[in-house]
């Protein structure tokens, strides 16, 4: 899943620390981390249609928003975490993906 673009211009300096073993860290980014929460809103209607390894990618889409906020914004990075282990402990679990969404990104068009 390509980045929003707004954090292109760290790259560089994030694979020069790479490169001389510093600890990297990616740039925080609310949009990419709500195109993985929509992802995985896919992923799980998807598990619903017979396709139940599909549960998986969705809880990893999960996973990867907490990690797209997590540098920069605790709060939100609590609200993923939070509605991924409501999926965790109940696969039917309804997660009221909408509200994450604007939560983190503001209200949807």
């Amino acid at each position: 899943m390509g980045c929003c673009g707004e954090n292109r211009s760290h790259l560089r300096s994030q694979y020069d620390r790479f490169k001389r073993g510093e600890p990297v860290m990616r740039e925080s980014c609310r949009e990419c981390a709500c195109k993985h929460i929509a992802q995985a809103r896919v992923l799980l209607l998807e598990k619903d249609k017979g396709y139940p390894a599909h549960y998986w990618f969705a809880m990893g889409h999960l996973a990867e928003a907490e990690d797209e906020l997590v540098k920069d914004f605790p709060e939100e990075t609590a609200l993923v975490r939070a509605e991924r282990l409501n999926l965790q402990k109940n696969r039917d679990y309804e997660m009221p993906f909408a509200d994450l969404i604007n939560a983190i990104c503001g209200e949807i068009g």
